[in-house]
């Protein structure tokens, strides 16, 4: 029951590659300060300039101390799971995978944002809010 890490990135191929995994005992901040040092130790200092996450704020916390000039990024594939179980509607969630990665305009994708929200009556779910607020760690007009 002991989490993955899995560091990954792209080489100049265009090719998916491990940089390097880890099984840690806990989710704490302190345990993944030392995780990115160790990372940051085996590439010879270097940091990288992109971190992409499942949203874990502990991480986030280590991410922000370790590779402070590092844009940090949600996780598609979490925020599109994360959608589906909170909110349980596919038709939502198929909108909701297009406010994140169309290449709207930012009047556009709120525009959108607030349709959906209201089309579906979800305006007060607490998923929802903490989505709108975090966009510029997901969305695709934001990020941009």
């Amino acid at each position: 029951m002991c989490p993955l890490v899995v560091f990954s990135g792209v080489n100049h191929h265009n090719q998916i590659i491990i940089f390097a995994v880890a099984l840690i005992c806990d989710e704490k901040k302190d345990t993944y300060r030392w995780l990115l040092q160790q990372l940051k130790v085996a590439m010879n200092g270097k940091a990288p300039v992109l971190v992409i996450t499942n949203g874990d704020l502990s991480m986030k916390f280590a991410i922000e101390k370790e590779f402070s000039n590092a844009h940090h990024r949600l996780c598609a594939w979490h925020l599109i799971r994360n959608a589906i179980s909170n909110i349980g509607k596919p038709q939502f969630t198929s909108m909701f995978k297009k406010c994140m990665l169309c290449d709207y305009e930012i009047d556009v994708f709120r525009q959108k944002w607030f349709e959906m929200v209201e089309g579906f009556g979800v305006e007060n779910k607490s998923w929802v809010l903490d989505m709108y607020k975090k966009r510029h760690s997901w969305s695709t007009a934001h990020i941009r």
